[in-house]
């Protein structure tokens, strides 16, 4: 995996020992051809990029030049952030308190080494423009800082522009790329296809009941490829034909005995949704969203999984769960799935859009 931020033992600093220890380097920042003195690894680190003034610095660290070769080599220009809870900041030597969440830009950051005084603390130096180096304490420890600013996002996302076709059947005579992604056989008598809009540039995946007899439709994400993930969020935007005898789940799922998921079920309430969750066969748990349910209307929710933490939005507010619970289980997947409660109604739920993110190490 390409890493950004490394650990490494500082011997000195252009000379200067004054700055030796054991600092996390951002490897994007080495600059030029590495050296080997037989004992340490030399380079030139641009602690200001954007600062032309301020000339790359010559670190000498211990680590060998094989290991200081393969950071080089795997770094990765990381667009994400480390969401932090600061302690203080501000320029070297006028560091005030401040008590803020906030974030890190990981490709800003210069380097970063445990706090003295508090373990649990890590200080960091980073780019704030091209003339402008801050100093801060951030309430994170080393090794989680490392992990944080290492994480690997992967994405995913589908507006279903693609050729119409229903999902299951053969690729001859449905040409789909979403039946390499979503897995409908769970399905009874429902079906999952793709169908076109008028507009060539939009397109929706389209769950129907029919009107026949107690009909489910349902897509599972064919791969349970969410393996050490950190956090894994699952974003749908959707609208339903009609809110009677009907149940509505979006969100992650394991097995009937774990899952999270937005809600809809007539049986338990006429219009409200729900987060609703079980871990470990516990039984199942809700949270009112706050948001009723209306035909053709369309929402936006958004299942987030952080280990054994559920962060929630629909139509970008956040509700925060009380009852919800989970675990920490990789064989979560993307689940979508439309049920007409038997009532012989036609269910239609369209999807126009999915977002599935991950972070993992």
């Amino acid at each position: 995996m390409n890493k950004t931020l490394f650990k490494a033992n500082v011997i000195s600093i252009s000379g200067n020992t004054n700055y030796a220890g054991v600092k996390v380097l951002n490897a994007n920042k080495i600059k030029g051809n590495l050296y080997f003195d037989g004992t340490y690894t030399h380079f030139l680190y641009d602690e200001k990029e954007g600062d032309r003034r301020d000339p790359a610095r010559e670190y000498v660290v211990s680590e060998n030049y094989i290991t200081m070769d393969s950071y080089q080599l795997s770094a990765s220009a990381k667009s994400n952030v480390i969401p932090c809870t600061f302690v203080s900041k501000g320029r070297q030597g006028r560091q005030v308190a401040w008590a803020n969440t906030s974030e890190i830009k990981v490709k800003d950051i210069i380097s970063a080494e445990a706090n003295k005084v508090t373990s649990t603390y890590t200080d960091v130096r980073y780019e704030v423009d091209a003339f402008l180096v801050e100093y801060a304490t951030i309430d994170m420890t080393l090794a989680n800082f490392l992990v944080n600013g290492n994480l690997e996002r992967v994405e995913f996302s589908d507006d279903f522009i693609s050729a119409p076709g229903t999902l299951g059947t053969a690729i001859a005579t449905a040409v789909t790329l979403q039946d390499y992604d979503w897995d409908v056989s769970s399905s009874t008598s429902g079906t999952v296809k793709v169908v076109a809009e008028a507009d060539p540039f939009f397109g929706k995946l389209e769950f129907d009941t029919t009107a026949t007899g107690s009909r489910t439709a349902i897509a599972a994400w064919k791969s349970a490829s969410f393996q050490g993930a950190l956090e894994r969020s699952f974003k749908v935007r959707f609208s339903t034909s009609n809110i009677t005898n009907s149940e509505i789940k979006i969100g992650w799922y394991a097995s009937a005995n774990d899952y999270c998921y937005f809600n809809f079920d007539t049986t338990t309430h006429a219009t409200k949704t729900y987060i609703a969750s079980n871990a470990n066969g516990a039984g199942v748990k809700r949270d009112d969203t706050g948001v009723v349910m209306g035909a053709t209307t369309i929402y936006e929710v958004a299942v987030t999984l952080k280990r054994t933490t559920i962060v929630f939005t629909i139509n970008g507010t956040r509700v925060v769960p009380v009852n919800c619970t989970l675990r920490d289980l990789d064989t979560f997947v993307p689940y979508i799935y439309v049920d007409n409660k038997a009532a012989a109604e036609q269910k239609i739920l369209s999807v126009d859009r999915v977002d599935i993110v991950q972070y993992k190490i």
